[in-house]
């Protein structure tokens, strides 16, 4: 068909405006591929060292006796809890290369889980269309990365709420705990909002993955999983909260910088977690540990889409926030991304003066003509 003959639904601008938009798209992912460690799974081979750490009585978290381990590819630290490494010990039996790429296709696989289940939401072409049209997913796949696992129990969280599901909101918010630590500010903030029988199916959880884990995790293994991640000082450029960008970008006040700014955004949380609904709590919990923990990698967005979720449920102004949040970091990433998710945690704080501001705009603009 030639373009004359196209559809005069739209005109040729829009396909013109598309075909960059995929463009765009396209030039992201294989920026955020391309300069990555080959071979595919970079961090998924952490997993697998700290797994075969595991096995052999050793600590995922003792960098001296990792060296011992007989792998000879690169990977980066490990900086989970231990029950990443445990559930995956039966893949440490085999080569590092295959079970590096066994993770990558469980990682696809949970991609499209996500997928699967915002389809509830949002009808199952845009539910594939936010999820694989989004460059940091294509860098989730590349990494071999759980980015997704925890995504598809926050999701599962946000739907919990709302169907009053309190035992089973505490059970997914643990296992989201156990694999990522950043889940812990929404377990917390469920507590203030008195889930009593989330927090008590949460602890319950807790205390039987621990028990279970017994045999290859000691307790002390466990206690030194809980300050590791955040005892690491690494600086990068590429570090996209706004701790990791202050204190990257200026050297002698950014960690004082970050320090106030992370107080003053989890006060203003807190101050507001029983002023709005139980979904747009979730969903600032959600947002404020990419916005005030050290390291944050773009890929890390991926678990800021069930927050975005949230909030196009939420209404059509809150919607368009969400919207053109996801827009920010697919076309741009960088310090949009940061950005996009304060602006993301506002409106989940603030729900009803953003309302009313767009009202205002609305009424100003419908003025002047």
């Amino acid at each position: 068909m030639s373009i004359s003959n196209l559809p005069r639904r739209f005109p040729l601008a829009f396909y013109v405006l598309l075909a960059l938009f995929c463009l765009v798209l396209l030039l992201r992912i294989a920026s955020l591929t391309i300069h990555n460690e080959f071979p595919l799974g970079y961090d998924a081979r952490s997993y697998i060292a700290a797994a075969t750490a595991l096995r052999l009585g050793q600590s995922p978290y003792d960098e001296t006796e990792l060296q011992q381990i007989p792998i000879d590819v690169v990977y980066s630290k490990y900086l989970y809890t231990p029950l990443l490494a445990f559930l995956l010990i039966p893949l440490s039996y085999y080569p590092i290369l295959p079970a590096t790429y066994v993770c990558v296709f469980l990682s696809a696989v949970s991609a499209a889980l996500f997928a699967l289940l915002v389809k509830r939401s949002v009808g199952w072409k845009l539910g594939l269309f936010a999820v694989f049209a989004f460059p940091p997913t294509w860098h989730t796949l590349y990494l071999g990365q759980i980015n997704f696992v925890v995504a598809c129990l926050l999701i599962l969280a946000f739907y919990d709420i709302q169907s009053n599901q309190r035992y089973r909101l505490g059970i997914n918010l643990a296992f989201a705990t156990l694999l990522k630590i950043t889940p812990l500010f929404s377990m917390g903030m469920m507590f203030i909002r008195g889930y009593k029988r989330s927090i008590l199916s949460w602890l319950m959880s807790i205390s039987i993955i621990i028990l279970v884990t017994l045999p290859f995790v000691s307790i002390s293994t466990w206690l030194e999983s809980s300050y590791y991640a955040i005892s690491q000082v690494w600086t990068f450029p590429n570090m996209l909260s706004w701790t990791g960008f202050f204190v990257h970008h200026i050297p002698r006040y950014g960690e004082i910088l970050s320090l106030i700014l992370s107080v003053l955004l989890l006060i203003y949380t807190l101050m507001r977690i029983r002023k709005i609904p139980p979904g747009l709590v979730l969903s600032a919990a959600i947002l404020l540990p990419l916005l005030i923990v050290r390291i944050v990698w773009e890929h890390h967005a991926v678990m800021a889409l069930p927050a975005l979720l949230i909030l196009w449920n939420h209404s059509s102004s809150s919607r368009l926030v969400a919207g053109i949040s996801w827009l920010a970091i697919a076309l741009f990433g960088g310090i949009a991304m940061p950005i996009a998710l304060t602006l993301c945690w506002v409106v989940s704080c603030w729900p009803g003066y953003w309302d009313s501001l767009l009202k205002k705009i609305g009424n100003v603009n419908l003025a002047t003509f």
